[in-house]
Parts: C-alpha cells; sequence; structure tokens
C-alpha cells in the first residue's frame, strides 16, 4: 500500500499521506441531477436476443448500459470546449501530469422549473 508521496511544484513542496479519495458524482437514476429539461440517467441491463446481462434473470454476468447526458447531470470535468466551436478534451488542455488545482463541488439544489439560465 501506497505510504505517502511527495512532490514539488515549481519552490512548494507537497506531501500526501496515500489515502485515496473519489471525489466522482456516482449516476443513480433515481436521485442524479437533470438540468435543462434532459431526461434522467437510465441503467439497464443489455441484452442480445434471448440473452439478458443479469444475473438476477439467471445471467452469469451483469453486463448493464448506462446512458446519461454528463452536460446535465453533474459528473463531468468543465473545459474550455464547451464554449467553442472547436472540440476539444481536458487531456489536450492539460499535458502535466501533477498540477496544484482546486476543487469546488456545489451542492445541487433541485427547482421545480429551470429555464437554463
Amino acid at each position: 500500500m501506497l505510504q505517502h508521496i511527495s512532490f514539488t511544484i515549481g519552490t512548494k513542496q507537497y506531501k500526501t499521506n496515500g489515502v485515496s479519495r473519489d471525489i466522482s458524482i456516482h449516476i443513480d437514476p433515481n436521485t442524479s441531477l437533470s438540468c435543462f429539461h434532459l431526461p434522467k440517467p437510465t441503467i439497464a441491463p443489455a441484452s442480445s436476443g434471448s440473452w439478458i446481462g443479469d444475473t438476477r434473470k439467471g445471467s452469469t454476468v451483469n453486463c448493464e448500459i448506462a446512458s446519461f447526458c454528463a452536460h446535465s447531470s453533474g459528473t463531468h470535468t468543465e473545459c474550455v470546449g464547451h464554449l467553442t466551436n472547436e472540440r476539444f478534451s481536458i487531456t489536450e488542455c492539460f499535458n502535466d501530469w501533477l498540477s496544484v488545482g482546486l476543487l469546488i463541488t456545489v451542492a445541487p439544489v433541485q427547482y421545480s422549473t429551470c429555464d437554463g439560465s
């Protein structure tokens, strides 16, 4: 198990305690957000002919298809590609392996209507 890692960026030294943190927002069709009046996420077993990818239905494996719009479910990282005609991915904009960053998490508040602004 990783005890700790130390690294220096510029003149500042950083050290982690080796504890991993899951900062993702998990997709749950029952509780996930849905903005801009887009459909909520769906997760369903894959199927092909009579085969259904669900152990509860006799399959030897769970194989699910998840469908969601990352822009309406609060699950994605913002990138300049949201604002430009040209498409970019975060990996095209970010070249360093380690960088100092600020993580901001905004707790969602549900409104009965949303005008998209």
